[in-house]
């Protein structure tokens, strides 16, 4: 019994997912706090990262192959964008052995349990938080019990009944103890050859060597394209002397010199914020760190010139905010709680602070956007370079993924047929990748989907990142202009640079 101790954790990628920068993301955080409670607890822990490894499946099913009879269950963290993939996985791990669990938690079988379950590749889906919903599974099933009593989960009886039990009460944050990076190969994500997060912290001219953190659990805001707004899980957060601890382990244990803190929202307990901060100062910390915020927050209570200038001696920073569009009709309709102008001020407040860098994410295709309201955005985002040139922008086209109550409400309003399968969400996802039937957006705007797709590409690229040569530099910018003007103005006709470029695209790859 002692032998049968082993469970796998899995993350597999989305659809069309490239593996060109290795190293710019770590596994799920749910992953490496799962890991470290199970591995705490006595288990032994492989963890696999598909969204790092090209090869997962074939390590996967090697290191089942090699242990078959010492693995208790393979755990999956599925997003509905990654079904495809984990169902693939799945398959494979029960090719080798049909009686060994497999596990998926995360956002997919969490709405839709039964649906996972109806699947023979799945035996267990955890239906809620799954910290302990874990280390409880892990017991019974190496016991061989009964899994009705285990809270927050769905399972198979014996003659293939689907039942559902009550939901676990949510995880307590002091259960969330430092993550053990001992599971992993913290090496190939700490000191990669290129970081993602590199082009956030443009001052800093050494290579970052990042390092994830999660100090909460939650949000108390409620943004109707969000899973928060179905889900309602409060908001609740570890104590700032547990969180300075753990960033001087890190730096003295890693060598590492940048933190990514992924909280929705680090800046939601003004008073833990504060004394989060004298505490970096007492103990004389430096290091790169990037914290999610809302545009409002950025104000005279609460992060105001004074405590931006204090964050700047810590060291280079990136704050990350969801603007989402330059329409205020938009953002009502999103219950965003946010305005235009409290956007601007945000980045007014960041101007001089230029070891700061401001990211914002704007996305457009919703419900009743007219083609006038995206550009409101577009304008926006070009009135927000004249105020800081080096501002990081991500900009979105929405997709109807499982997860808000505006899915909900577009599903049910445009009577749009969802797979009722694992295996028609793939083709489902395949064939709508591009979402170009989108009935609730402007014509113009289905039309022009394939081009608005590709300039916005160059749309948010920074002329300052290009590292070609003298002449490719310059075809980049040039294209990059085209975009920035396509795009403001919404003018798609006669699109000869978008023609150059995917032409030059299929030669290179007939090359390769």
């Amino acid at each position: 019994m002692n032998n049968y101790n082993t469970i796998i954790l899995v993350t597999t990628p989305p659809i069309k997912y490239s593996y060109r920068r290795k190293g710019y993301v770590y596994p799920f955080t749910s992953i490496l706090y799962i890991g470290t409670i199970l591995k705490k607890k006595g288990y032994n822990i492989k963890v696999i990262d598909g969204w790092y490894d090209k090869n997962y499946i074939d390590h996967l099913r090697q290191f089942v192959i090699d242990n078959k009879n010492k693995i208790i269950y393979v755990g999956f963290s599925v997003m509905t964008v990654c079904v495809p993939s984990s169902l693939k996985a799945s398959i494979e791990v029960k090719k080798i052995k049909k009686e060994l669990k497999v596990v998926w938690g995360g956002a997919h079988p969490i709405l839709f349990p039964e649906q996972t379950l109806k699947n023979h590749a799945v035996d267990i889906a955890i239906t809620n938080e799954g910290l302990l919903t874990a280390v409880n599974l892990a017991k019974h099933i190496q016991k061989k019990e009964d899994l009705s009593s285990i809270r927050g989960i769905g399972y198979k009886s014996a003659s293939g009944k689907i039942n559902i039990t009550p939901p676990a009460q949510l995880d307590e944050i002091k259960d969330y103890r430092k993550i053990d990076f001992s599971i992993i190969d913290l090496k190939k994500y700490t000191y990669p050859d290129t970081s993602l997060y590199q082009r956030e912290f443009p001052g800093f001219k050494k290579k970052i060597k990042p390092i994830v953190m999660l100090t909460g659990l939650g949000c108390p805001y409620r943004c109707n394209f969000c899973i928060n707004s179905i889900l309602k899980r409060k908001y609740r957060s570890k104590r700032a002397t547990e969180i300075v601890k753990e960033i001087k382990e890190s730096i003295n244990n890693y060598d590492v010199n940048t933190f990514l803190f992924m909280d929705e929202d680090f800046f939601i307990n003004k008073r833990r914020l504060m004394k989060f901060l004298n505490l970096l100062e007492k103990e004389n910390l430096h290091f790169n760190w990037r914290f999610w915020c809302r545009v409002d927050q950025i104000n005279n209570n609460k992060i105001n010139s004074a405590f931006l200038e204090r964050m700047e001696n810590i060291g280079h920073g990136s704050l990350v905010m969801g603007a989402e569009s330059g329409n205020n009709l938009i953002l009502k309709s999103l219950n965003k709680g946010i305005t235009v102008d409290q956007i601007l001020n945000s980045l007014s407040e960041l101007k001089d602070f230029t070891k700061i860098t401001p990211r914002y994410s704007f996305m457009v295709g919703l419900e009743n956007e007219s083609i006038n309201q995206m550009k409101d955005t577009f304008h926006l985002i070009n009135k927000m370079r004249d105020i800081r040139s080096d501002i990081d922008v991500a900009i979105f086209i929405f997709r109807l993924y499982p997860g808000s109550s505006i899915y909900t409400e577009l599903i049910k309003k445009y009577q749009i047929i969802i797979p009722n399968s694992l295996n028609e969400w793939g083709s489902y996802m395949k064939e709508n990748e591009a979402f170009i039937e989108m009935e609730w957006t402007p014509k113009l705007f289905q039309k022009s989907l394939k081009y608005i797709r590709f300039y916005l590409n160059f749309y948010s690229r920074k002329t300052s990142e290009i590292k070609h040569k003298i002449y490719k530099k310059f075809f980049i910018n040039v294209i990059i202009s085209l975009s920035r003007f396509r795009i403001t103005n919404f003018i798609f006709t006669f699109p000869v640079e978008y023609w150059l470029v995917n032409l030059l695209r299929r030669i290179k790859s007939k090359k390769v």
